[in-house]
């Protein structure tokens, strides 16, 4: 059995390959605040509402506190999640 995000992954080779270049790029970042920067730089300035992951989740605290910043940034956005990552 495949969740839907690895159904789409197995479907379309460049979904994955975008997806783990995503996490690639967060993973290099030694800060919080540079994930922070990566985020808002891949955002577009119009966008009023914002999903944050539509597979995966957040994988350390600081990448949380990185939406957050991210969230003070960009108060005219509305962002949501779902997570199973309690203790963030």
């Amino acid at each position: 059995f495949r969740c839907y995000a690895a159904s789409m992954e197995a479907r379309h080779p460049s979904v994955r390959r975008s997806r783990w270049l995503n996490l690639a790029l967060l993973k290099r970042c030694r800060t919080r605040d540079a994930m922070a920067r990566l985020i808002l730089d891949s955002l577009t300035p119009f966008a009023r509402v914002v999903r944050v992951h539509d597979s995966g989740d957040y994988f350390s605290q600081e990448y949380f506190d990185a939406w957050l910043a991210v969230a003070e940034a960009r108060p005219d956005t509305v962002l949501y999640a779902y997570t199973k990552a309690l203790p963030y």
